[in-house]
């Protein structure tokens, strides 16, 4: 059911070699070569140069669709979480000299 392949991973913490992963997937991967390739003998009519994927099985997935008034209350919960970070925002923004400070200078400490 899976094949295992050893793929370039990301790079090592010396930033020149590239750290190997080991990856489980269901991708097949099978050579389809035509003896007309190897032979170099590209207008033969002895061989066909042709591929075709071939198929184990057939299967089908099933997606769930999520109900009116589930999609419905997802929207409601999405816009009150826009409106309610825009009103924070806005009063952040209002009181930005009392919240954010800047600093004094330098020569003007005072011990």
């Amino acid at each position: 059911l899976y094949e295992y392949a050893w793929v370039q991973g990301p790079l090592n913490s010396n930033e020149t070699d590239w750290l190997p992963r080991c990856v489980r997937s269901t991708a097949r991967l099978a050579r389809a070569l035509s003896p007309a390739f190897e032979l170099r003998q590209w207008g033969s009519t002895e061989y066909s140069t042709w591929t075709e994927s071939r198929w184990k099985e057939i299967r089908a997935r099933i997606f769930l669709i999520a109900s009116k008034e589930l999609e419905f209350i997802t929207l409601i919960v999405g816009f009150s979480i826009l409106v309610f970070s825009l009103i924070v925002t806005y009063c952040i923004n209002a009181k930005a000299d009392v919240l954010f400070i800047t600093p004094r200078e330098p020569g003007s400490v005072s011990y």
